[in-house]
């Protein structure tokens, strides 16, 4: 038996300022405070004082991690993903990427997942490869949806998908609605123009999920509405806040570009921490943000541009995102910890096991710097990761 003692440990409603986490075998045994849950002769301690000890981190929306994408060494993705406090890791393949490397890409994670390699990947997350042909940095890409396809989607990854991405205005989305409502798969809208009243529709379908929120998100009226009012009216953010149910993914970079301060602290007032899932986005990045002038958007250090200056995802952990998160939002760190592993387990159908600090669940923990939020430590099913 092992224990956590005396962090400030997060627990799913509140926090215990001296807190004593046990576990076994991989589960976690009892959770309380330290000095009054017995200790157990030979039990191995791990003194967390001066930390913040939380579950770890679930990233339902990941492409890479480091130097390594996830259709081609998914592996190597979540290890790094893991070492920042990422113990469930949903490994992402998006629109951009061709049939064939999907297709390899699913057998890899397969085979990651069946060697426990590195231990914290729990499915595949589908963003497309059904776009609308207007929204995301490869648009141009974007394909119609086609039943045949997403079948064979649908059958080499079978077992495996966590959630499913679609934009829900586009030709014959209904028959992908049908086919996720047969099969049980959590689907998510975005990359989409669609109208509140399709989003709606959509929401009865199924969908659940609203994919990174505020980005790649369109408007069915085009420029209409700046035309006749001066601003954009009846987005697709608008559509999808009218919806009671949704989980709305949000990715925060240190610079609030993907979604801007205010709208952090709208969505957050808003929908609260049970309606918030961070999520990485995290793409590779094949050069260094040190080589370029301060003032070049190229420089920052935890986004991904293009050679033409299009944002095309970022590079952070989720430690990275739980801060900036934090600092542009003043969120409290019980609902940190619920938008950074409760609300992304729940939406991808996991709680029942990881995203927070309980008896019986997986003891996957993460100790931080109280003031940071640099990781000390990583502890995925009772064992150590750093």
């Amino acid at each position: 038996m092992k224990a956590v003692l005396h962090g400030k440990t997060i627990l799913f409603d509140t926090i215990i300022d001296d807190g004593a986490v046990f576990y076994e075998n991989g589960r976690i045994l009892a959770v309380g405070e330290a000095g009054r849950l017995p200790l157990p002769a030979g039990v191995e301690i791990i003194d967390a004082s001066g930390m913040i000890v939380g579950p770890g981190f679930v990233d339902i929306h990941c492409h890479a991690g480091g130097t390594c994408n996830m259709d081609k060494d998914p592996a190597g993705a979540a290890a790094h993903h893991l070492r920042h406090g990422t113990t469930s890791l949903c490994a992402t393949l998006g629109y951009n990427l061709s049939f064939p490397e999907v297709f390899g890409g699913i057998d890899r994670v397969r085979a990651a997942m069946e060697h426990g390699t590195p231990g914290n990947l729990i499915g595949i997350h589908f963003e497309g490869p059904y776009v609308s042909p207007n929204q995301g940095t490869n648009h141009a890409k974007a394909l119609p949806i086609v039943e045949s396809d997403f079948e064979e989607f649908g059958r080499r990854a079978q077992g495996l998908i966590r959630q499913w991405m679609y934009p829900p205005e586009q030709p014959n989305s209904e028959a992908l609605e049908a086919y996720f409502r047969k099969h049980g798969i959590v689907s998510a809208i975005g990359h989409t123009d669609a109208p509140p009243e399709r989003i709606k529709k959509a929401a009865q379908a199924g969908a659940t999920i609203v994919t990174h929120m505020y980005d790649a998100m369109g408007c069915w009226r085009g420029d209409e509405s700046v035309q006749e009012t001066g601003i954009i009216q009846e987005t697709v953010a608008d559509g999808a806040l009218l919806v009671d149910s949704f989980i709305y993914e949000i990715i925060c970079d240190s610079q609030a570009i993907h979604v801007k301060p205010a709208n952090l602290q709208f969505i957050y007032k808003f929908a609260g921490p049970d309606r918030i899932a961070l999520i990485t986005d995290c793409f590779y990045r094949d050069y260094n943000p040190a080589d370029y002038p301060k003032d070049h958007k190229r420089s920052v250090p935890d986004l991904n541009f293009t050679e033409e200056g299009v944002l095309f995802g970022s590079t952070l952990s989720m430690n990275h995102a739980f801060r900036n998160f934090r600092r542009f939002t003043g969120a409290d760190l019980v609902d940190m910890f619920r938008m950074a592993a409760a609300t992304p387990a729940r939406a991808v159908h996991v709680f029942d096991r990881v995203g927070s600090i309980e008896p019986g669940k997986d003891a996957d923990l993460v100790l931080m710097d109280p003031v940071s939020f640099d990781v000390r430590q990583v502890i995925l099913k009772g064992q150590p990761v750093l």
